[in-house]
C-alpha cells in the first residue's frame, strides 16, 4: 500500500471519536462451565469434534463474532493460524450457525487492519454467513470501569451487535507483557488512539483492567505452536502442541501461562516467574476482576 494512503487511512482510524452514550460492561451470555485442555497430535481433528458439545447453547440465529490476533500479519503465531481460523468458522456452520463475523483492529503500526486482512488472505475462507470485518471505522462506545488506571474502555459496536463472544488467541512470550494470550488479545478491541494510554506506563495492570469492560463467553488459545522468547510479532518458536478452551478468562490465562513457563523452563529460559501469583499481571487482575471470572 502507498505509504501516504496509509498514513492517511491511519489517521481517519486515530480521530475516529466514540459515539453516542457510554455502554455498559459486555459479560458472558454463554452457559455452564468449559474447561478442556487437547494435547497431542492432531489437534485441530480433536477441536473439530468437539462443536456440537462447546457450542450446544448456540442456535441458527445466534450472532457469534470471533475475536482473532491480527496484530500483524506475520506468521502464526504471531498472529492468527488460518488452519485453526478455519476449523472454528467451520465448526460453527456446521451446527447450523448463518451469522459468524470475524474481525480485530490491528496493531497501530500495522493499522489499517483491512491490509493485513488481505495480506493473511482471510477473504479466502468461503462460508456460509461468514463476514471478515475490522473495528477500524465503525462506531466506537466509551464503557465506564472501576480500575485502577483506566477509567472507562472505547470498545467497537460489533462486540456490542453480538450474542456471544468468541476470543481466539495465542500463546507467545512478549518482549514488554512478559506474555500473551487470551486476556492480552483483548486489547485488539480497544480503540488504537487509547492504547498510546495502555502503552504509556503500567502496561501488564492496565491490561488486566480491559476484562472490567468487555469478557468473552468462551475463550481458545491455539497453543500448538508459540513464542519462548521475544514476542509479539517475532520471536523464537516451539511446537508446544495445546489448544485451551475455558469460558474463565482468568483460568485460561493462568494454563497458558504455566504452559509457557514450563516450555521456557525445559530451554533453560528462566525470565517469568514460576509461581503465577509472583507475576503482576495475575497480582493486579485478581484484585480489579477476581479470579472466578
Amino acid at each position: 500500500m502507498n505509504n501516504l494512503l496509509k498514513k492517511v487511512k491511519r489517521k481517519l482510524i486515530f480521530i475516529n471519536k466514540p459515539a453516542g452514550k457510554p455502554k455498559t460492561p459486555l459479560t458472558p451470555k454463554a452457559a455452564g462451565n468449559t474447561d478442556i485442555f487437547l494435547e497431542g497430535q492432531n489437534l485441530l481433528d480433536q477441536f473439530r469434534c468437539l462443536g456440537s458439545d462447546l457450542f450446544r447453547d448456540y442456535d441458527r440465529d445466534t450472532r457469534v463474532l470471533v475475536k482473532v490476533n491480527l496484530n500483524s500479519a506475520l506468521a502464526y503465531p504471531a498472529s492468527v493460524s488460518m488452519d485453526m481460523l478455519e476449523t472454528l468458522v467451520t465448526s460453527l456452520s456446521e451446527i447450523g450457525i448463518r451469522n459468524i463475523v470475524v474481525a480485530d483492529c490491528s496493531g497501530i503500526t500495522h493499522l489499517p487492519t483491512s491490509e493485513v486482512i488481505k495480506i493473511k488472505g482471510m477473504k479466502s475462507l468461503k462460508i456460509p454467513g461468514l463476514k471478515i470485518k475490522s473495528f477500524d471505522y465503525g462506531k466506537w462506545y466509551k464503557v465506564p470501569i472501576a480500575g485502577e488506571y483506566f477509567s472507562y474502555i472505547i470498545l467497537p459496536e460489533a462486540a456490542f451487535l453480538a450474542d456471544r463472544i468468541i476470543n481466539l488467541s495465542n500463546l507467545k512470550a512478549h518482549n514488554l507483557a512478559g506474555f500473551s494470550a487470551a486476556t492480552k488479545n483483548l486489547v485488539g478491541f480497544m480503540h488504537p488512539k487509547q492504547r498510546f494510554e495502555l502503552h504509556k506506563d503500567h502496561l501488564i495492570e492496565r491490561t488486566t483492567e480491559i476484562p472490567l469492560a468487555i469478557m468473552p463467553d468462551i475463550n481458545i488459545i491455539d497453543a500448538r505452536k508459540i513464542f519462548i522468547e521475544g514476542g509479539p510479532d517475532r520471536g523464537t518458536v516451539l511446537n508446544a502442541d495445546t489448544i485451551i478452551i475455558n469460558s474463565s478468562l482468568y483460568y485460561a490465562d493462568r494454563l497458558a501461562y504455566e504452559l509457557l513457563v514450563g516450555k521456557k523452563s525445559e530451554n533453560d529460559i528462566h525470565d517469568l516467574p514460576k509461581n503465577y501469583m509472583d507475576n503482576p499481571f495475575f497480582r493486579h487482575y485478581d484484585r480489579i476482576n477476581g479470579s472466578s471470572i
